[in-house]
């Protein structure tokens, strides 16, 4: 466990140097921020909604380019530096050193998570005082209240959510010896796993069927924006989580699978 701490911790440090992370996380957090203010524009339809939105967007599209891109560089880095070689020419398994990547990443998810988090309090806090002033005449929709708990939940899911592409990606890169393929294999399954997955395999078959039980699916988690204004739904609060860690888990142990049958 030691060592795969380590390796977290290094590829931790790998992952912040990269230029992806310090364009996209100031991008997501600025936008996030910018929720208040576009909200002047119409204070009507679920007004606080519109602000947490912005933070589900910041979190679901930034988060993912995040989750794929700087996963894919970390492992390649090591792989066409030939430092993989030599790190596991020393008492170091595959297995700690792909979980040991893994967590690196997932560190730096949670850093921007909570980055964005943090940003979308401040403006759902903002909006909530603005809106606490609008007589309830001018609004057109109810009237919502921010639940901190719920918001947090909803934070923590997301994160998970994550975590699951980061490591479907780490999967993908094991499996592929482009990185360009892997890039792209990557955001065709989350593209599957995010827009619309029932529309997506909706042509049946075979095959299709057979990728629904593979490829997750990321909707469910979409709806948990609303423990934030109607408090948490704890039965699908566990439902989500245990469907995200599930997945962490399995493209893990695939991760090491793929890799080990893999040539340095």
């Amino acid at each position: 466990m030691k060592k795969i701490l380590l390796i977290a911790q290094n590829s931790l440090k790998d992952a912040l140097r990269q230029k992806l992370v310090f364009l996209i996380v100031p991008m997501a957090v600025v936008l996030t921020l910018f929720s208040s203010y576009a909200m002047r524009l119409d204070l009507g339809h679920e007004q606080l909604k519109f602000v947490g939105n912005f933070t589900s967007g910041a979190l679901g599209f930034f988060g993912a380019l995040i989750a794929v891109v700087s996963v894919c560089q970390l492992f390649y880095s090591e792989i066409e530096n030939k430092t993989v070689a030599t790190l596991l020419a020393h008492p170091v398994s595959r297995l700690d050193f792909v979980a040991g990547k893994l967590l690196g990443e997932v560190y730096m998810i949670l850093i921007f998570v909570f980055l964005v988090l943090f940003a979308g309090g401040i403006s759902l806090y903002l909006a909530e005082l603005r809106l606490a002033g609008v007589p309830d005449e001018m609004l057109t929709g109810a009237r919502l209240g921010v639940d901190w708990a719920g918001f947090l939940a909803f934070g923590l899911l997301q994160a998970v959510k994550l975590s699951a592409i980061a490591a479907m990606s780490c999967f993908v890169c094991a499996v592929s010896r482009s990185m360009m393929f892997a890039l792209v294999v990557s955001f065709m399954v989350v593209a599957a796993s995010l827009i619309s997955y029932s529309d997506f395999f909706s042509g049946g078959g075979f095959v299709l069927n057979a990728i629904t039980y593979i490829v997750p699916n990321f909707t469910i988690f979409e709806p948990t924006l609303d423990f934030a204004f109607y408090g948490v739904c704890w039965h699908q609060f566990f439902a989500a989580l245990g469907y995200g860690a599930i997945y962490v888990l399995s493209f893990l142990f695939l991760s090491v699978w793929a890799f080990s049958s893999r040539e340095i």
